[in-house]
């Protein structure tokens, strides 16, 4: 599978038009995204393939599901009226080591969210990888 670049979208829920990444020739700071988050703005956060073949990833910040493999997927906390808000939207880059020495660098994706519960936080994050593998840390403890 060939390697892929994702890049972020965040649809609101007022007025806001989709906020894209890159848009116009010009990259966009996340910062307009964690600000609507704040004040409950944000419903959905997206990583898609630069090229636009390949996996979508999506979070759905009103009620926690993931979205991949063109579904969204539920899990047994999705719909029970948690408010849920991004941690962290990231790419990094990371190292491949073999015997001691350093033989690639690999682009890695990340999306985190939350929702706190009777004093319990809920946190998810989504890892995925160039070539479009991913996998979802649940430290659900409710």
């Amino acid at each position: 599978m060939p390697e892929e670049n994702y890049i972020w979208e965040a649809e609101f829920n007022d007025e806001t038009p989709l906020l894209k990444q890159f848009d116009g020739g010009m990259e966009n700071n996340s910062k307009p995204v964690f600000e609507k988050d704040a004040v409950g703005k944000l419903s959905k956060l997206w990583l898609k393939p630069q090229d636009g073949t390949g996996n979508v990833f999506g979070v759905d910040l009103t009620n926690g599901k993931l979205y991949e493999a063109d579904q969204w997927k539920s899990n047994d906390k999705s719909d029970l009226g948690y408010a849920y808000h991004v941690i962290f939207f990231r790419r990094t880059q990371r190292s491949v080591t073999v015997s001691g020495a350093q033989v690639a660098f690999k682009m890695v994706f990340y999306i985190g969210w939350k929702a706190t519960v009777d004093g319990t936080e809920i946190k998810r994050v989504l890892k995925i990888q160039t070539n479009g593998d991913y996998v979802l840390q649940d430290n659900t403890n409710v």
